[in-house]
């Protein structure tokens, strides 16, 4: 919730249009205060009554729309290094 400056509480309720699910998140919690065992999706549909609840298996990968062509940043990088060594020598001969 975010309270304007009028005193009006603003609670956000759905998504903009739009948007899509970004993947799952993990929280820690203190073992002393509560309890971490898994409830059910019947419990949870049960704390949230009336909300749209989406369920989704296992480790969720952002897709980025991006082609898998290309090379790593890693080889480009290094290249540029051993141009700049090259070059530095060939610099340091020169003189």
């Amino acid at each position: 919730s975010k309270t304007s400056p009028a005193g009006e509480t603003a609670t956000l309720l759905q998504l903009p249009s739009g948007t899509e699910p970004a993947g799952s998140f993990t929280v820690n919690i203190d073992t002393t205060e509560s309890s971490s065992i898994k409830i059910s999706n019947e419990e949870i549909e049960n704390l949230l009554p009336g909300m749209n609840v989406t369920y989704s298996k296992g480790y969720q990968k952002r897709d980025l729309n991006g082609s898998e062509e290309g090379s790593p940043m890693s080889t480009l990088f290094m290249l540029l290094v051993g141009s700049m060594l090259l070059f530095e020598g060939w610099l340091v001969r020169k003189e």
